[in-house]
């Protein structure tokens, strides 16, 4: 008895020292996926131009540190645009590229090269530099702060099991491609996913409609950041109603998402269309001339496919906005 009741101190310490031990292992952890993350450098694609999607996005910033939202000038790096009275537009959502304006402005003023000189080619090849300084802060580091709401969630609802969930995310889905993107998935999934773990906190104390409006606020900034997410925002929404009182839950939730997506979803489609409820689309007399406008790879794509004058409408990835099947 005695020698035990002498061990025991150092049992404890020892117990803290390995508890210690475990959290410098989980962020050393993070770090290592950060690293793998950023280290995932883009790439031209097999037409020798930007991924239209990446190339989308990177436009969108460029026109915006223009001060504009029409993508006239780097229609050339993308095929991913609307056109409506005369311009061309990225048909991306605008959340993402309001992140990396100011990370564009910094690496801009620090000599990351914006495009290559010469041809379309090497003009799309000196891009990639700064795409890959934007998908840092657009896509990985979001990527990471996913995977800490992801352990947390995982060990609230089973304790022990969040490490694995979360090296599961980061390694097993597609989060690892996602995450070395200039793409909105990743930044949308945090923030839908953020509004989710904000109401789960909320259910360890007494029912706050404050947190029930910042839950809807960062589910309407995923919306601005990614149109689909309106359906995540709505699924959580339903969630914050699984507590009385509901009629003052629903009032601040949907009062919150209003207010995440209004000032950056509205204010700029009134600057594309200058009505915040007017969509924009192509124009139904739009011809194959058009198509001058498109770097050669996608006019060739055009020249196939352009044989009418008559406008065919599909709803593209962003359900907001239409594009043309020429």
């Amino acid at each position: 008895m005695l020698a035990a009741t002498k061990l025991r101190p150092s049992l404890q310490l020892w117990r803290r020292a390995c508890g210690r031990g475990r959290a410098w292992s989980w962020w050393i952890g993070l770090a290592l996926f950060f690293l793998a993350y950023a280290l995932i450098t883009p790439e031209l694609n097999s037409a020798g131009g930007l991924p239209w999607n990446q190339g989308s996005n990177y436009a969108l910033v460029r026109a915006l540190a223009d001060g504009t939202a029409k993508v006239d000038r780097y229609a050339w790096q993308t095929g991913d645009l609307s056109y409506f009275h005369g311009y061309y537009y990225s048909v991306r959502a605008p959340g993402l590229s309001f992140v990396d304006l100011p990370v564009f402005e910094v690496a801009r003023a620090a000599g990351v090269p914006t495009q290559g000189k010469g041809t379309a080619e090497t003009g799309a090849a000196g891009a990639l530099t700064m795409i890959w300084v934007l998908g840092l802060l657009g896509a990985t580091v979001p990527a990471v702060l996913l995977l800490v709401l992801a352990r947390k969630v995982a060990d609230r609802f089973e304790a022990g099991t969040g490490v694995a969930v979360a090296v599961a995310l980061g390694a097993a889905t597609l989060m690892l491609p996602f995450a070395s993107m200039l793409f909105v998935h990743v930044l949308s999934a945090l923030l839908g996913f953020a509004a989710f773990t904000l109401l789960l906190a909320e259910r360890a104390v007494r029912p706050r409609g404050l947190v029930v409006f910042g839950a809807g606020v960062i589910a309407g900034l995923a919306v601005t950041v990614e149109y689909p997410l309106i359906i995540v925002a709505g699924l959580v929404g339903l969630y914050a109603l699984a507590r009385r009182p509901r009629l003052r839950r629903a009032s601040a939730y949907s009062f919150g998402v209003a207010v995440g997506v209004t000032p950056g979803r509205l204010t700029y489609q009134a600057g594309l269309t200058h009505s915040p409820c007017m969509l924009y689309s192509w124009p139904s007399r739009r011809t194959c001339a058009d198509a001058d406008a498109f770097p050669a790879r996608v006019e060739r794509t055009a020249s196939r496919t352009c044989t009418t004058r008559r406008s065919v409408f599909v709803p593209s990835i962003d359900t907001s906005q239409l594009e043309l099947l020429r």
